[in-house]
């Protein structure tokens, strides 16, 4: 069993929290992990658990609080257009539950589309003769509108754009992955920027930039077709303020630095993987919104 990896892929993380928070939780957000056996398809699952806790009021000690909770399903796949062109795709169905002591609110539905195409700058993993490997990738993308973005409470009242479950905006991606390998040793970096669009009712999300450092370490059986691979890195993700109507939202953007770690699994053409996300610093939406957890898991079948 041969593995040739590639990149960690990890995009924009956009707009969930009942406050505004830019960088939180579910609706276009990208991960998927290590992905193996170069040159190879895949079709996919992949789910996604975030939670967030928000203030209602201003910042005092009678505050009232929310309770957030994001679940991403997600169908994703990577189509070989060409030896140096790949197409990925994110198809997710989102589940966003809101507890508070006033109300409680569950919305559900198809969330947006996104395409991405990566060019193979760079690639020096088919050199076995020598033990250092090197892999670029840059691309760019697009995220439909194609999920829900006029969502209600029980009171017929529309919820905050970033509660719901697309942003109801055309928005681009720009991204760039580059890996470094000594044998079954990796580190791999990856930076991507997202340009946002207005909605049809003139709100934009800030613009984000994501980052992320991933150290691995690949160990694999001699005698079967089983291997795994553990990682450890630190994710950091900055969005801008929001835009309504031109003017700037109150209590929108911040910045988020993750510590994660992760594990994958390798057996023939199944892959699976899960990654753990935890805050070790925060200022999202002027500190009423705090991030907690956040999980991923992936499942993968190779052609």
């Amino acid at each position: 069993m041969r593995f040739l990896l590639i990149a960690v892929i990890s995009l924009s993380i956009n707009n969930t929290a009942v406050r505004g928070c830019d960088i939180c939780g579910g609706s276009g957000a990208f991960y998927n992990g290590m992905l193996p056996l170069y040159y190879k398809h895949f079709v996919g699952f992949r789910y996604r658990f975030s939670s967030f806790r928000s203030a209602l009021g201003h910042q005092s000690a009678a505050s009232e609080y929310s309770q957030e909770y994001f679940h991403r399903f997600e169908l994703t796949g990577r189509f070989f257009l060409h030896r140096r062109v790949q197409l990925l795709a994110f198809l997710p169905v989102n589940y966003h539950q809101q507890f508070s002591s006033n109300e409680s609110v569950s919305i559900a539905g198809q969330g947006d589309l996104s395409v991405l195409v990566l060019y193979d700058v760079w690639n020096s993993s088919f050199a076995n003769e020598k033990p250092v490997k090197h892999n670029l990738l840059l691309g760019g993308g697009i995220k439909c509108p194609s999920g829900s973005y006029e969502k209600k409470n029980q009171d017929g009242e529309l919820l905050h754009p970033a509660f719901q479950i697309g942003t109801g905006s055309l928005d681009f991606i720009i991204s760039s992955v580059y890996t470094l390998r000594y044998k079954r040793i990796g580190l791999n970096v990856n930076a991507s920027y997202k340009i946002n669009l207005p909605d049809k009712n003139d709100y934009k999300f800030g613009n984000q930039f994501t980052a992320a450092t991933t150290f691995f370490v690949l160990y694999k059986s001699k005698k079967s077709d089983v291997g795994f691979l553990p990682r450890i890195g630190l994710d950091f993700e900055n969005a801008n303020y929001d835009l309504k109507g031109g003017y700037k939202s109150a209590s929108t953007g911040g910045v988020i630095l993750y510590s994660s770690a992760g594990l994958d699994l390798y057996y023939k053409k199944i892959r699976t993987g899960v990654n753990f996300q935890y805050p070790v610093y925060q200022v999202v939406s002027e500190r009423l919104v705090a991030a907690g957890l956040q999980i991923t898991i992936n499942f993968n079948y190779l052609f």
